[in-house]
């Protein structure tokens, strides 16, 4: 969602911090939608499950117009971008992609990380992040 409103209203971002973004998620809508099928809109389920989270359907309409890499090339803000290398949620090489894609961005890599903040995050990232929030 940062990722998203940093590239629509880029007069409005000083500064981007992305903390195991999810530019995994149009990737995954078409997945989904493919293997259900790839209904008509109407058929589509009002919600569903992907990753313990519950998904609506307009959500998924509107996720499946959506590419990362467009939205990732609109940004302008300086972009700081945290992720893990053993993310299962979101693969590692997404970040990689992002920090290539995103103009003036820093990719902050947490060896071992998963897809959450534990003492290995702080230690890796908090440095970083307070260097990067600075002025």
């Amino acid at each position: 969602m940062a990722s998203l409103y940093a590239s629509t209203y880029p007069d409005h971002v000083h500064k981007l911090a992305l903390i195991f973004p999810a530019f995994v998620l149009f990737d995954d809508v078409k997945e989904t939608y493919q293997e259900l099928g790839s209904p008509s809109f109407e058929d589509l389920p009002d919600s569903l499950t992907h990753h313990g989270a519950t998904l609506g359907k307009i959500y998924l309409i509107d996720a499946l117009d959506g590419d990362a890499r467009t939205i990732q090339e609109k940004i302008t803000a300086p972009t700081l971008i945290v992720h893990g290398t053993n993310d299962t949620i979101v693969p590692y090489r997404y970040a990689l992609e992002a920090s290539q894609t995103i103009p003036n961005s820093q990719l902050v890599t947490v060896e071992g990380g998963g897809h959450w903040i534990d003492e290995t995050f702080s230690q890796t990232t908090l440095p970083a992040l307070q260097e990067f929030l600075k002025d």
